[in-house]
């Protein structure tokens, strides 16, 4: 590897750009900082490509090691690049993307609440400062169902203060789980997503690895 940039870009030293898969910086994280200090010019590595982003940038799952003789794709693994960045709470994972690689970083990162927000009637007006894709942890003041839809409020106000809309095809996998009949007042959510501004501000599941199920333990 040649150099690694503030855009968390691998430059290859034969000019080949590496984008990372399946996750991104997560928003107030020095995520550079510490990308950059598990990578050092020259480093030896190994990388599994997954198609080309727009800019013609190899997608890809990188390990900090040259060696061939093991499968480093694991959870466990000290050498998944992804992984070291979920556990340390820098990166959050794409769960949309429907990569075998992602549905394991997905459930790696369901316990790492570190640093998370949690969002209750009392400061559910303060999410939204720009639209981002983000993490929190969300204490559930109600939930509806609606045309094969799961509204979950954190305030009465939903209009203003921030909700999560579960979409037909994530709900119905959750009915399968029977977890999300249980759902209700005081309980407590991990979501994750693209924060919106609908009707109030929104994070939309499309996916079940975006939600998390807490209990009443936050």
């Amino acid at each position: 590897m040649e150099s690694v940039d503030g855009a968390g870009l691998l430059t290859l030293s034969d000019g080949r750009v590496l984008s990372l898969a399946d996750v991104v910086p997560r928003p107030g994280v020095n995520a550079d900082m510490r990308l950059e200090g598990l990578l050092k010019p020259g480093q030896a590595i190994r990388f599994r490509t997954f198609g080309k982003d727009r800019y013609g940038r190899l997608i890809a799952h990188i390990a900090l090691t040259g060696r061939q003789e093991q499968d480093i794709f694991l959870p466990d693994s000290s050498d998944w690049l992804q992984a070291l960045l979920v556990r340390m709470g820098a990166y959050l994972v794409m769960p949309d993307s429907g990569s075998a690689c992602a549905e394991v970083l997905a459930r790696l990162s369901d316990n790492n609440r570190t640093g998370l927000m949690v969002i209750t009637t009392r400061n559910a007006r303060k999410v939204l400062k720009t639209e981002r894709f983000d993490s929190f942890i969300v204490k559930v003041n109600s939930a509806h169902i609606r045309s094969n839809r799961v509204y979950i409020n954190s305030s009465r106000d939903w209009s203003r203060d921030f909700s999560v809309t579960v979409e037909p095809g994530a709900y119905a996998e959750f009915l399968k789980r029977a977890e999300i009949s249980l759902l209700g007042e005081g309980d407590y959510i991990k979501v994750t997503g693209w924060v919106r501004r609908w009707n109030g501000t929104v994070i939309h599941v499309t996916h079940p690895a975006q939600l998390r199920f807490l209990g009443e333990d936050r």
